[in-house]
């Protein structure tokens, strides 16, 4: 659980987004097609953005998630664990192994 834990504290350090008591910093919950099972959130600061998606459940989970003109998740973001870049404008439809996680950072 290092590299987990070492992964996540160097995120919050180093990205503004996930800055505590910020008044920059914005959050967006986003309603999904499974909000019984699946958490999505943006944590946003100007052009820095944090996105988690989170899997509560014990299945495979397939969901979309459902965006706004206000809050919406779009461009190249780095998997902050395996420091791949994925472009996420045009994906709304995303699956989750059971008690998994994404983590992607702009």
């Amino acid at each position: 659980m290092h590299d987990f834990y070492k992964t996540l504290l160097s995120l919050k350090k180093n990205n503004p987004a996930l800055r505590a008591g910020d008044t920059a910093v914005t959050t967006h919950l986003f309603a999904t097609s499974q909000n019984k099972n699946v958490l999505v959130f943006l944590r946003k600061n100007g052009n820095r953005e944090v996105v988690v998606f989170i899997n509560f459940s014990g299945t495979k989970t397939f969901f979309d998630v459902y965006q706004d003109k206000d809050s919406y998740i779009k461009g190249t973001y780095t998997d902050v664990f395996y420091k791949k870049a994925v472009d996420l404008t045009n994906q709304n439809h995303f699956e989750l192994e059971p008690w998994s996680y994404m983590v992607f950072e702009k």
